[in-house]
């Protein structure tokens, strides 16, 4: 797979072109305004070269999918934890902080299956070192201290519950 990215030329506007091996015409040529959509199609496109199978519609909707999903993370840790929800992308770094910013790190690792830990630290505003560290200081935490691994299960009873919830009414959709 090749893929060329013409930049910004003019009034032009960025212009991403894919191309399978072997293939003299792009699979995809595409006209974007916005450097985050060009960067979603190529990693996109990444993920296609290593996963041939999927298809381009199943890679966008886990990505969709696990965005819904990690916000909702956020939020029921930020509620179990009793924070705003957009303290886990400020610099603080004390424990009441970043304890719930280690959980967040830790349950989107588990629950986000196609995001990488350098995506997570990009959604937090963190090296993905970074994040590693938090998914270990978690995991730690949990074998220690057991009143903290029950705060966890009860953030992940509610996130399951979310997803069942949130999946049936998908299905409701489309039984008709």
């Amino acid at each position: 797979m090749r893929l060329n990215i013409f930049p910004k030329h003019g009034g032009q506007p960025l212009r991403l072109q894919i191309f399978i091996h072997g293939q003299v015409k792009p699979m995809i040529d595409y006209a974007m305004d916005d450097k985050k959509t060009a960067w979603l199609v190529s990693k996109l496109a990444e993920q296609l070269s290593l996963e041939p199978h999927t298809s381009l519609n199943q890679a966008v909707n886990a990505r969709y999918k696990d965005a819904d999903v990690f916000a909702q993370i956020k939020e029921f840790v930020a509620q179990e934890f009793d924070l705003g929800s957009d303290c886990f992308n400020g610099r603080k770094r004390t424990s009441d902080v970043a304890t719930p910013r280690h959980v967040v790190m830790y349950l989107a690792d588990k629950h986000c299956r196609s995001f990488s830990v350098s995506q997570i630290g990009r959604m937090l505003e963190r090296d993905h070192t970074t994040i590693i560290y938090g998914i270990k200081a978690v995991k730690d935490k949990i074998l220690q201290d057991s009143a903290f691994g029950e705060r966890l299960e009860i953030i992940e009873e509610n996130l399951h519950s979310w997803m069942l919830r949130r999946e049936s009414v998908f299905l409701e959709k489309y039984d008709d």
